[in-house]
């Protein structure tokens, strides 16, 4: 017999590697919101830059609406990447260091783009 009792109400154990084994950092869903945000934004940018659509223009209307759902949606992944980080040994690789990186970033230069138009 054993001296140690065990706790009923305690979860399972489960092997100290077998987070990190199984290969998952982020969901396949946060993975591309993470990789097609800054794509999304570098492209609108470099095609308002290229093509330099005139200010009231279709183009640059077009351009203006890719950059502001490009942010907003690098600032949503952002935010759940950064939980995930915080919250799970697994999603700590270099990829999700990057791509969490590179989306906070985007998040606060959208921060600072609306505290600028606030302001004036």
């Amino acid at each position: 017999m054993s001296t140690v009792e065990r706790n009923p109400y305690a979860p399972p154990k489960a092997d100290v590697g077998s987070g990190i084994a199984s290969g998952g950092s982020f969901s396949p869903l946060l993975r591309a919101a993470l990789w097609a945000s800054p794509l999304l934004t570098l492209g609108a940018w470099l095609s308002q830059w290229l093509w330099r659509f005139p200010p009231r223009s279709v183009g640059a209307s077009l351009t203006a609406k890719a950059l502001l759902v490009g942010a907003l949606f690098a600032s949503i992944s952002a935010l759940c990447a950064d939980y995930r980080l915080v919250r799970t040994r697994a999603s700590r690789t270099v990829e999700g260091y990057v791509l969490a990186g590179v989306n906070t970033i985007l998040l606060l230069v959208l921060l600072l783009v609306v505290g600028i138009a606030a302001r004036s």
